[in-house]
């Protein structure tokens, strides 16, 4: 696992936690009210910026493909998910990239795979409608949201419909595998030859799912390919990036 995090949302969260217990609920924007001195109220004020943010933070997890396989690697993608949730999670199901005949049952292995990954934890599991103006509400319900991988053009064609994804995306963790993680990506390879495409944009990255060491030359293509992003990420199957942001 590849982890780019930032720990000052953390520190910030556990400060914001002992000040209130300790002073109990009062108007901390009027330093009259405030028992710290003016520059301690200050920081105090950029602190609390942090932890605003940080419950604002999304989530996403870029898995490089594979993902069903029972092995450790994909029980830890499924585990990380989860990790950090309390309560009921809900995870939204997409399987708009798989054949709508599969869907029940593809959706029947995705519950099997967060619930072995985390028997601790409580799961409320919704399968994903192709119905716009019901699926931005399941959406607004989920913790999760798990774009399972298939035909990415496909999967594309239907969230490209969805206005303002990202902002609906905000706050909650989103898991891409294979051609769910492609479609976040601003380029991306799609195993299509010398062939590459132009995804959501909503990651500023380019992304290679499948990734082996012999197609390292292919990966020196798609570096070069439309706009130059530092920002690449070669995944191979079962391996997952994790980005905050």
């Amino acid at each position: 696992m590849l982890k780019t995090s930032d720990n000052n949302a953390y520190l910030a969260q556990k400060f914001l936690t002992i000040i209130f217990l300790h002073y109990g609920k009062r108007n901390f924007l009027d330093p009259n009210s405030f028992p710290l001195h003016y520059n301690e109220l200050q920081i105090f004020l950029t602190l609390a910026e942090i932890a605003n943010n940080f419950y604002d933070m999304t989530k996403y997890f870029l898995h490089g493909g594979e993902a069903g396989r029972h092995t450790p690697d994909n029980k830890k993608f499924f585990s990380e998910m989860a990790n950090g949730l309390s309560g009921t999670i809900n995870v939204l199901s997409i399987l708009f990239a798989r054949d709508k005949a599969i869907w029940n049952e593809k959706f029947e292995e995705d519950k099997i795979n967060f619930s072995f990954a985390s028997p601790q934890k409580v799961f409320s599991f919704v399968l994903a409608t192709d119905k716009i103006s019901a699926f931005i509400e399941q959406i607004k319900q989920a913790d999760i949201i798990y774009l399972k991988g298939g035909d990415t053009h496909v999967l594309q064609k239907y969230l490209v419909e969805v206005p303002d994804l990202e902002n609906l995306f905000t706050g909650k963790v989103v898991s891409g595998v294979s051609a769910g993680a492609l479609v976040l990506s601003k380029y991306y390879d799609n195993d299509e030859g010398d062939k590459f495409y132009e995804g959501l944009g909503i990651l500023p990255i380019k992304t290679f799912c499948h990734y082996t060491d012999e197609k390292s030359d292919k990966l020196m293509k798609l570096k070069e390919f439309g706009e130059n992003i530092e920002s690449v990420y070669a995944i191979p199957e079962e391996k997952f990036f994790i980005i905050e942001c």
